[in-house]
C-alpha cells in the first residue's frame, strides 16, 4: 500500500492479504518478542493465528506455522512487529486507484475483517474476498480458495 502511494507508476495492482492500514499491535506483543529475540525466554507457540475450524480439523497446518516460526530467525519477527506498529496508511491509501485485491480470514482476530473493509472504502478500485474458516494464516488454511481468487484477480489485470 506504500509502494501504491509513494510510486503509483510503479504498480499495476494491489494483493492485499491479511493487513490492515493501522495495524493494533499491543505493546506487550513488542516486548515479548523483543524478550524473544534477545534470548531472554522462549518463543510463544498460540493458536490466535488460525480459525477454530483449522485448530479443531487440520492440527498438521499449525505444526507446520510453528515450524516456520522455529525456522525464522526472532529478530525477524520482532523488527516486522515494530515496523507494523509505526505505519499508519489510513489516510494516505484513499490515493491509490490501482485495481486491489483485498483477501482476508473472516475468523481473523490480528487483522479483523473490519480492517480489510476499512481498506475496501479507502481504495476505489478494490474488491474484498472474505475466507469462511480462516483467520490470519489465510493461505495457509485456505490455500486453494485463496490462490482462486489470486489467480482470478491476475486474469483480470492482463
Amino acid at each position: 500500500m506504500d509502494l501504491a502511494c509513494r510510486y503509483p507508476t510503479r504498480v499495476q495492482g494491489l494483493l492485499l492479504i491479511a493487513t490492515a492500514a493501522k495495524f493494533n499491535i499491543q505493546p506487550e506483543m513488542i516486548q515479548t518478542w523483543r524478550n524473544v529475540a534477545m534470548g531472554r525466554s522462549g518463543q510463544p507457540f498460540t493458536n490466535l493465528g488460525y480459525s477454530p475450524k483449522t485448530i479443531a480439523e487440520k492440527p498438521e497446518i499449525i505444526r507446520e506455522g510453528w515450524g516456520e516460526q522455529i525456522r525464522t530467525d526472532p529478530r525477524t519477527r520482532w523488527g516486522d512487529i515494530v515496523a507494523c506498529s509505526k505505519v499508519d496508511l489510513r489516510e494516505a491509501i484513499g490515493a491509490i486507484t490501482k485495481p486491489t485485491l483485498i483477501i482476508a480470514g473472516k475468523d481473523d482476530q490480528s487483522t479483523p475483517p473490519s480492517d480489510a473493509e476499512f481498506i475496501k472504502s479507502r481504495i476505489r478500485n478494490s474488491r474484498l474476498e472474505l475466507i469462511a474458516d480462516a483467520a490470519h494464516n489465510v493461505t495457509s488454511e485456505r490455500a486453494d480458495e485463496v490462490n482462486a481468487a489470486i489467480g482470478k484477480f491476475l486474469a483480470e489485470l492482463s
